[in-house]
């Protein structure tokens, strides 16, 4: 009686060779898991892009009405909405390419 042949995948598994029907639970398994954590980490994304959002807003709001101990130049003013606005993008781009790739 010969022994059944090994793919690369299933060699150093220390079990019997998959079935098919193992191999595709496996693989829907792991694709669950993965839609879950996308889904997970865009809705944390969804969550902290406004209140990074508004804690920007509120800096610039009080530094406007001068209510900041500490005045900020223009320029600081200026890299801070420039930041702020590629952080968002950036996020929210790295969030759609997740999730729709």
């Amino acid at each position: 009686m010969t022994k059944p042949k090994l793919s690369p995948s299933e060699i150093g598994q220390g079990s019997t060779p998959q079935t098919n029907d193992d191999r595709d639970s496996t693989i829907n398994d792991r694709f669950r898991k993965d839609t879950k954590l996308r889904q997970d980490f865009a809705s944390w994304l969804m969550r902290l892009i406004p209140l990074y959002l508004l804690g920007i807003g509120s800096v610039l709001l009080l530094a406007g009405v001068k209510c900041i101990p500490v005045m900020l130049s223009d320029k600081v003013l200026i890299a801070l909405l420039c930041t702020t606005t590629a952080n968002v993008l950036g996020l929210a781009a790295i969030a759609l390419r997740g999730l729709f790739k």
